[in-house]
Order: C-alpha cells, then sequence, then structure tokens
C-alpha cells in the first residue's frame, strides 16, 4: 500500500511541477491594524493557477505582466491587483463585518448565524482535533467545551465515555446524540456475550465505541449542541445533547488540491500506583516465599530460595517490576485527501491507514478508512452523497479491573524479580501458567496474562453511507430529503488458556454481532422577508430504525489439543441476542425574525416508540427560544453602548423533551440457555411495566455573548436548569414474588449549573499574536425524588462500595458498607488490641460530582512559527481506589512503609475508657485490618482533583520558496504531545481520570486501571 502511495504522490507531484511567467512574491495583510493574513486564497483570474499565503502572510507564484491577482479570505472582502512588471506586491484586505457573523452547524446540518441562535452552542474546529491526535476522536474533546467532561476507559481501544452538563437520567443512557453530516451513527459499543458477568472491574475489558472509527482528518468542525434545548429536533435520543460532526467535503476552485498529512506519536506510561521499594515477600518482618505480600524483612540484595526452583536463589531485592514490563507503544498515520470541483460539481476522497502498538506487550491496533463525498449543485437542484467505510482490527486486548494485569503488579511482593517471572510464566508440558504464588485464580503471572491476550482479537467492518437531495421550487421554498445507513459487523475472539494442570478449564469464546441503524427524513422547507419582518418554517417527518443481532460461544476445553474451533470444544454454551427498535416521527420548526437583531426560534416533534406500550407510545415535545442583539438594537434607536463594548446579544430557551426505553421491557420475555442434556428456557427474573411511560425532561437556559475592545474580547455566559422525571428504574422485589427485580416509572433529577467562555486576543503586532481561551463550567445533580419505598437506587458496586442515586442528595453518593466507629465529637473509637473499631453502618464518603472543571488555552504565531498549549482541570469531587486498598494489605503501597517496627498509634480514643489511645500495633496489622477487598472505603477515598497539561503543540510552516518547483504549496511541520503531565493531583500514583468502567456507577471507582501515560510525536502536512 505505501509504494501505490509513493507512486501516486510522486505523480501528482510531477505532474504539478509546472512553471509560468516571471516568479512574483507579496505579502497580504489586514488593513486595520496591518498584521498579515494566512490561508488567503490567491488565484489568477481566468486560470486554473494560484497559491496560498503562508502563517506570515507570504505568497508567491508564477505570472505574466496583464494577469490579475483574485484574494479571497473568510470575514475579508475580496480583493484584486493587475501584475505591471513588478516583482513584489503587498495586498491590504477590508474586514467585512457582514461575513465575519460566525455560522454554526445545528439540528438537521442546518447552519445558522451564532447570533440568530437562542440557545448555548460551541464549536471545535478541525486543527484542535489532529495537531494531538489519538485513536478516538472523541478523546479529543476533553477541555475544549464548557460543561463537556470526556473520560477515557481502557486506553488504546478502549471507550469514551461523554457527558455534557452532567447526568440526568439515573439507569439511562447519558451519552450525547453522535451526528455525522446529519445523520445520527451508533455510538455505543456491544457488551461480550459468551461471559456477560465479566466486565472491565473484574478481569473484562472496555470495547470501543463508534466514534472511534471517525477519522479526524475527515472532520472539518464538531458543534455541541448542549442540552435538550438546543437537541429537541433530534428526538429522544438527544436528552442529553448532541455532538454534530461536519465533515470535510470538496470545493469549487481551481484545479485539484491534494492533501498528506503523517502523524507519529509515541505512548509511555510515566506513572503507577506509589510502590514502596524497601520490603520484600514474607511476614511479621520475615522474609518468606510462601508468604502473598510485602511484609518482610527489608530488601538488602541477600539470596533467597527461588520460587521459580528450590535449588536456585534470587536476590531479595528491589526491582522495577512495572517499569520492565510496559514498553514505549507507538501510532503512525497516514492519510491523503484528493478534492476538487467547479460550480457544478464536486468531490473529495479520502484514505487513512492508522498502525497502533500500546503499552502492553502484544497490544496492536490497526485501522484502514476510505471516504467519498460528492456533490451536484445547479440553479434549482443539488444532489449530495457519501459513502465511508472503515476496517478496524484490534489483538492483545488487555484485563483490566480486579484480574487485571495492572492489578497484578500491585498485588506482587516487591522482591519477585521481572526476570523470573518474564521467563517462567508458562508450563513446558502442561500448558498452564506459572507464578511466584503456584496456582492461583487471584494472582496471575502478568507475562502469562500477555501471552493469554495476545490470543485475543477483534475485527470490525463497518459502513456508513449517506444520500440527501434537495430542490428549489423558487426563492422561498424548497424541499429535502436525506437517508443515512450506519452499519458494522464485529468478530471478537478470545481464547482462555487454563490455570490449572488438567486443562479442563480451557475456554475459547466467539462473539459475532451484526448492528444497523438506518435514518431517513423528509423535510419542506420556506423562507421569506417581508420588509423589516423574515419568517422560516420547515415541516417535515423522520424514521429511525435499529437491528442489532449477537451471538455467544463459549467452548470449554478441547477435544484434539491446540485446536481452537467452537466444534473442538467438550462442551459449547451458546447465548443469543437480538434488538429492534423503531421510532416514527414528525416535526416542524420555525423562525420569526425582525430586522436581522430579534430572533423566536420554535421546535415541535412528536415520536411514536416501538418499545413503548401502545397508550403510551406517542409522546410530544415542544421548544422555544429567543435571541437579542442589543448593539444592533440600539442602533436602530439612535444610540450605542459604550465604545469598548462592541456587540451585546441575551439568549433564552426553554424545551421539553422525551426519552424512551430499550426493547422488551413492557412484557415478560424468556430467556433459552444450552445446557448439559438440552436447551434450558429460564423464566424472566424482572417483572416488566406494562404502562412503562416516557422519560420526561424539562430545561430552560439563559445566556449572554458580548465582545469588548473591537473584537479582541469574546465573552459567553449561560446559565441553566433542567428536571428529568419518569425515570425509568429497575428496583430490587422480595423472592417470594417470584422476580427479583421490577420495573417502574419514578422520579426527578435536577441539574443546574452554568458556563462560561472566555477568547481574548491578548496582542497581535505585526507578525505577532497571542490569542487566550478559558473555559469554565459548574454543573450540580440532585436528587429530589425517586419511588415510593426506595430511597437509595445503586448504580454501581464493587466489594462493598457503592454508587447511588439518593433521594434529596447530590446525584453519584459513593457509600461505603464498612466504616469507622467515632464518638459523638468524631473521634475515632480504638479497641484494647490498638485498632479502630469497625460496623457495617453504610456510610458516605465522596460523591462523584466535580465542584468545577475547565481549561486554559493558549496560542501564539510568529511568522511561520506556531505554538498551542492547553491545560485542563478539575476541582472537587472523589474517587474511590479499589487499587489502594488491595495494595495496602499487600504490604506494598507506599503509605505501609510507616509503622513497620510496631510503633504505629492509631489517633482515637480508647472505646471502654474515652482516653487517647497509646497502644502500639504495627503497620501490617492496621492495613490488614482496613484494607482489602472489604475494605473501610473512607481510607481509600481521594480527592479526584487534578490540573493537566493536555496538549501542547510547536509548528513550522517551511518556506514556500523551497518547494515552489515541485507544485507544492504548503508544508508544515510540528512537534506535539498529549497528557504529558499532571501539574497536581491527589491520587496515589493513579489516575484521577481513570474509572473502572465507563458508565456513571464507576465513575467514582478506580481499580486497576490503565496506568498514566503520555503521548508525543509530530505531524507533517503538505498541500499540492
Amino acid at each position: 500500500m505505501l509504494k501505490h502511495l509513493s507512486f501516486f504522490v510522486g505523480m501528482v507531484l510531477l505532474t504539478a511541477a509546472q512553471s509560468f511567467g516571471q516568479t512574483i512574491d507579496g505579502k497580504v495583510i489586514d488593513a486595520g491594524d496591518q498584521s498579515p493574513i494566512p490561508g488567503v486564497n490567491i488565484a489568477i483570474k481566468g486560470t486554473t493557477r494560484g497559491t496560498i499565503s503562508d502563517f506570515s502572510g507570504a505568497f508567491n507564484l508564477s505570472a505574466e505582466p496583464g494577469d490579475t491577482l483574485q484574494f479571497s479570505f473568510i470575514g475579508y472582502k475580496d480583493g484584486m491587483l493587475v501584475v505591471d512588471g513588478q516583482s513584489h506586491y503587498e495586498m491590504a484586505l477590508q474586514q467585512d463585518v457582514e461575513e465575519l457573523e460566525e455560522v454554526v452547524v445545528t439540528a438537521f446540518g442546518i447552519e445558522k448565524e451564532k447570533k440568530a441562535i437562542g440557545y448555548s452552542v460551541q464549536e471545535v474546529k478541525s486543527s484542535e482535533l489532529t495537531d494531538t491526535r489519538t485513536t478516538n476522536v472523541g478523546a479529543n474533546l476533553a477541555g475544549k467545551v464548557a460543561g463537556v467532561q470526556v473520560s477515557p476507559s481502557g486506553g488504546m481501544g478502549g471507550s469514551i465515555s461523554v457527558r455534557v452538563r452532567g447526568s440526568s437520567s439515573i439507569s439511562g443512557n447519558n451519552e450525547p446524540l453522535w451526528v455525522v453530516d446529519g445523520v445520527p451513527i451508533n455510538s455505543q459499543s456491544m457488551g461480550q456475550l459468551s461471559n456477560p458477568d465479566d466486565g472491565p472491574e473484574w478481569g473484562g475489558s472496555i470495547a470501543d465505541g463508534g466514534v472511534s472509527d471517525i477519522n479526524p482528518e475527515d472532520i472539518e468542525s464538531i458543534s455541541i449542541l448542549k442540552g435538550p434545548n438546543a437537541a429537541a429536533l433530534y428526538g429522544s435520543r438527544a436528552q442529553n445533547g448532541a455532538v454534530i460532526i461536519t465533515t470535510k467535503k470538496g470545493k469549487s476552485q481551481q484545479g485539484v488540491r491534494v492533501e498528506y498529512n503523517a502523524n507519529v506519536m509515541f505512548e509511555q506510561a510515566h506513572s503507577f500506583y506509589n510502590l514502596q521499594n524497601e520490603f520484600g515477600q514474607g511476614t511479621n518482618g520475615v522474609a518468606d516465599i510462601n508468604a502473598m505480600g510485602s511484609w518482610g524483612a527489608k530488601m538488602d540484595g541477600h539470596q533467597i530460595q527461588s520460587w521459580v526452583d528450590p535449588n536456585l536463589t534470587s536476590p531479595y531485592s528491589a526491582n522495577e517490576q512495572w517499569k520492565d514490563y510496559f514498553k514505549t507503544g507507538s501510532t503512525i498515520s497516514n492519510n491523503i485527501a484528493v478534492s476538487g470541483g467547479n460550480d457544478l460539481a464536486t468531490f473529495r476522497v479520502s484514505f487513512m491507514d492508522q498502525r497502533s502498538n500500546g503499552i502492553f506487550p502484544g497490544q496492536e491496533l490497526d485501522k484502514n478508512s476510505l471516504d467519498f463525498q460528492g456533490g451536484l449543485k445547479t440553479e434549482k437542484f443539488t444532489l449530495n452523497g457519501k459513502f465511508t467505510y472503515i476496517n478496524h482490527r484490534e489483538e492483545g486486548v488487555p484485563a483490566q479491573g480486579y484480574n487485571g494485569t495492572v492489578n497484578q503488579f500491585v498485588q506482587m511482593p516487591r522482591s519477585i524479580q521481572t526476570k523470573d517471572i518474564e521467563n517462567n510464566y508458562i508450563h513446558p508440558i502442561y500448558g498452564h501458567q506459572l507464578n511466584w504464588s503456584g496456582l492461583s485464580s487471584q494472582y496471575i503471572n502478568p507475562y502469562w496474562q500477555e501471552y493469554n491476550a495476545t490470543l485475543n482479537n477483534t475485527s470490525r467492518d463497518r459502513f456508513l453511507s449517506m444520500v440527501s437531495a434537495g430542490y428549489k421550487f423558487n426563492d422561498w421554498l424548497s424541499l429535502s430529503a436525506k437517508s443515512g445507513l450506519d452499519s458494522y459487523s464485529e468478530i471478537r475472539e478470545t481464547r482462555d488458556l487454563p490455570s490449572n494442570e488438567t486443562m479442563t478449564d480451557k475456554k475459547f469464546l466467539l462473539d459475532t454481532y451484526n448492528v444497523m441503524e438506518m435514518n431517513s427524513d423528509i423535510m419542506l422547507n420556506a423562507n421569506k422577508q417581508w420588509g423589516d419582518w423574515g419568517v422560516s418554517a420547515s415541516v417535515g417527518a423522520n424514521n429511525m430504525y435499529q437491528r442489532r443481532q449477537g451471538m455467544g460461544n463459549e467452548g470449554i476445553g478441547q477435544i484434539v489439543p491446540g485446536l481452537w474451533s467452537i466444534q473442538n470444544a467438550v462442551s459449547v454454551v451458546n447465548r443469543q441476542n437480538y434488538y429492534e427498535k423503531q421510532i416514527q416521527s414528525v416535526f416542524a420548526f420555525g423562525q420569526f425574525s425582525f430586522r436581522n437583531y430579534a430572533f423566536i426560534d420554535w421546535t415541535s416533534r412528536n415520536d411514536w416508540s416501538s418499545t413503548l406500550p401502545a397508550e403510551n407510545r406517542s409522546y410530544f415535545y415542544p421548544s422555544v427560544s429567543a435571541s437579542l442583539v442589543v448593539s444592533d438594537m440600539l442602533e436602530d434607536f439612535n444610540t450605542t453602548l459604550p465604545s469598548w463594548i462592541t456587540y451585546m446579544k441575551v439568549r433564552g430557551a426553554w424545551a421539553k423533551v422525551g426519552n424512551d426505553t430499550d426493547p422488551y421491557m413492557t412484557a415478560a420475555t424468556y430467556r433459552v440457555q444450552q445446557g448439559a442434556g438440552g436447551p434450558i428456557v429460564e423464566a424472566p427474573l424482572q417483572m416488566p411495566l406494562e404502562g412503562l411511560m416516557p422519560e420526561e425532561t424539562i430545561s430552560n437556559e439563559l445566556g449572554a455573548e458580548m465582545r469588548f475592545l473591537n473584537n479582541k474580547l469574546y465573552l459567553d455566559f449561560t446559565v441553566y436548569k433542567s428536571n428529568t422525571y419518569n425515570q425509568i428504574l429497575t428496583v430490587p422485589m422480595t423472592s417470594s414474588s417470584g422476580y427479583s427485580h421490577k420495573i417502574i416509572n419514578a422520579g426527578d433529577v435536577e441539574n443546574r449549573g452554568f458556563e462560561l467562555m472566555l477568547n481574548a486576543n491578548l496582542l497581535k503586532k505585526g507578525d505577532f499574536s497571542w490569542d487566550m481561551g478559558v473555559n469554565f463550567s459548574k454543573n450540580r445533580t440532585y436528587v429530589n425524588e425517586l419511588a415510593e419505598g426506595v430511597d437509595i437506587f445503586e448504580m454501581a458496586s464493587v466489594n462493598g462500595v457503592t454508587i447511588v442515586a439518593q433521594q434529596g442528595e447530590d446525584y453519584g453518593n459513593i457509600r461505603s458498607t464498612r466504616s469507622f466507629v467515632r464518638d459523638e465529637s468524631g473521634n475515632m473509637m480504638i479497641g484494647n488490641d490498638g485498632l479502630p473499631l469497625t460496623s457495617n453502618t453504610p456510610e458516605v464518603i465522596g460523591n462523584i460530582q466535580p465542584d468545577f472543571m475547565g481549561s486554559v488555552n493558549t496560542s501564539l504565531a510568529y511568522k511561520n512559527i506556531s505554538f498551542r498549549a492547553q491545560i485542563d482541570y478539575r476541582v472537587g469531587g472523589e474517587i474511590y481506589s479499589y487499587t489502594d486498598a488491595i495494595g495496602t494489605l499487600q504490604g506494598n503501597g507506599e503509605r505501609t512503609l510507616a509503622g513497620r517496627d510496631g510503633t504505629m498509634v492509631v489517633s482515637g480514643v480508647n472505646a471502654e475508657s474515652g482516653l487517647p489511645n497509646t497502644v502500639e500495633i504495627s503497620s501490617e496489622q492496621y492495613w490488614n485490618h482496613v484494607g482489602g477487598a472489604n475494605a473501610v472505603g473512607s481510607e481509600f477515598v481521594y480527592d479526584a482533583s487534578y490540573v493537566a497539561l493536555r496538549e501542547l503543540s510547536i509548528g513550522y510552516a517551511l518556506p514556500k520558496t523551497w518547494f515552489e518547483s515541485l507544485g507544492v504549496q504548503s508544508v508544515r511541520v510540528s512537534a506535539v504531545g498529549r497528557n504529558l503531565f499532571y501539574f497536581m493531583h491527589h491520587m496515589p500514583g493513579t489516575s484521577p481520570e481513570a474509572f473502572a468502567g465507563p458508565t456513571d456507577g464507576y465513575r467514582g471507582i478506580e481499580m486497576g486501571g490503565y496506568p498514566i501515560t503520555r503521548n508525543f510525536g509530530f505531524n507533517v502536512n503538505v498541500v499540492f
């Protein structure tokens, strides 16, 4: 493939390497402040020849006397000059005030002037996604949008969890809707079928969602429609907002544009759980190779008996176990795009090849994507089509959570030598694992896990297609239609090698999935102006159809050793699922405007969902918003704002949105499973709700936008409140009922908060400019009401620590079922043995919600050099570290060093006398008492605040004269870094952003997650 790509690029270069007339150069500047303007399109009128100004505004091209140069750039009026024989020219472009009005993409891909929108929308440009790219484009949104929280799970190839203005649904989906070119896509990953209980918290993996398949080089921009006000037209799935992706398309231009992008990124694990390096394997201060923890003697390097062979010895000393294991990962991406067109037709074709190797040995992720977009446009008719194919291949997915690779290093005694576990992980005869602990399901050799994981792979083929057409009847009436298909098939293979000598638990897991979603809509659009008044309206219909099919096969044992096949299994357990859903909708929306400064927008939509009972299947939701450009209105009254206020707009919005549920929730369904003697039909354990009603969210927001000092300072402020009623909950039932749970409609969850966006041009003088942006948001979610008789709803649980929605409390309280006993003054009560008393009375030890969060970004440019940095921060909220609870129990945590000599005195009062405790104990006694799986949760809860250097890039645009003879318009190289380090965090070496799973319940639990990594590399961009 690379050979063909090189040949193609070479042919383009040879074809483009032509020279016409004399060579002239010049510079394009702003007529106001005389600053250079990069990216100006410069064309010779009547020809296909032209160029683009570089970062310093400079340009050069071949022209002849008498040629007319046309200069064009967004936000400026076009300019022209005639070549008169000189060799140097300067063009000063005037700003076009009307064109400076920002346009954003909203629902259905409709572009609107931002000043006419009555709700909050924030846009992210393509360059912000590709400079410091990751394997999942969703991760690049972190810190770029106020009120949006992005949480990665699972590292390379893992999923991305996105929350817009917090969470509104207790047990439902809180992810926003992802839309590409006006067509919703399936962004969720399918759960594991063959072993559904093996989730990421217990050793499973977190599969990536559909967003990871999107090529960032194909993205033009991303608009975030926040909350139901902005996304009301997309229906129930946009209850949590929408992420609107607009991809690049061909443009009418001279000649064909060829763009090549190369990106190389390296990934390193730079921080791990804080381990102690003083004491080795043993108990009570004595070395013991049969002990499971590091409570032995001080490691001094003396030789002890080896666990590998009793006739061998190993040094009793510390070594860098995890550093020896993890390697430097890499991602190499190559993308080439060819685009062009004229006034009638346009096209763009792109191809991407990405090869990634993770930090875990044997971990690989490869992707290829091919994207084609074409369009036709006449005076009356438009036709656009899009087709994308993505091939995704993944191998060596690491296990996470309690039985995951990271947790094995947390549990491993500090004196175990890396070379011993690396060279002795598999039995040479029986094929089962070897480990320092002997055969064990809890203690697993990481190199055995690596070998096991390299036998696991995932492959996915995905097809995205879209066709749209429009017809313009006259200057005010048009008809448009669009249909899009998102379809993929996926195969996951897992070879689970045996952990015992008899080989009886050798497994082969094979899951296959087929997922399809089709969205089609048709709209009649009218737009009419009567003097100062403007009216626009659209009516339409939409149909959404989803189908998911899955087959899971679990083959146990092998008839022929070494033959991995379901047919070769001694016994097979089959599981199958089927999911079908349809939503039919009609909608209408419109706008009234007055003198282009006062706007009122309205929307209405009615959905009919197949997942709801017939009597509740139909649900209607409207919205209304208003926007007033105060600065323009005052001019109408012959008055103005103070000269330092350039622009002022106020806005407000109200919306009501419904939300349905998954299929098969209103009737009893039976599960058929293969048993030892044949099929087994299992009765349902969940009591359905025949009268199930849709969730309902009512939202309000107010905001303002202001520009100061001739657009040098921009401020956007929003305050909002929303309530979600009729929550669809699954609550426990008594066993005598015959069910374990039942489905109910109940609850009221309230979200309220505010967002602030600030952008400033701090300095612009000559060839130098300095810009800065700030995002700040504060959101709080409250559980106003649950159900009758239900005060607490459990969202997730890990060994006695639960994340709950509790009536009358903040959403996402972290509760521990084991707690310290305290007196009325709050003093810890200590027993006569010197250990703190504990009880099984649950206590709230924290909350998953941050107090506030945001980012600061800055960019500087001087001539051809550019610099950009982004710092993200989060203040408040807590996270429970299960890793620390296990690490301290094992004596491996750094916290266990104090008191090893038996002089630890726990602060508190004696439970009998009430006097201060004076009993000395050892560190081993204390951490064995409070740590481990059934830990006292408050001892291991941490402040989740952090300040991180998220992105850093330095770029240089090479002088165009270097490549002029080759027909190259521009070449830009940059050095980039991502997640480089934390300026501040409070975790015990683990990441405050690594959660046990992608759902809300696990956002407050850290459990053997991906280690903290940094990424760095470089980009090359070439335009022909």
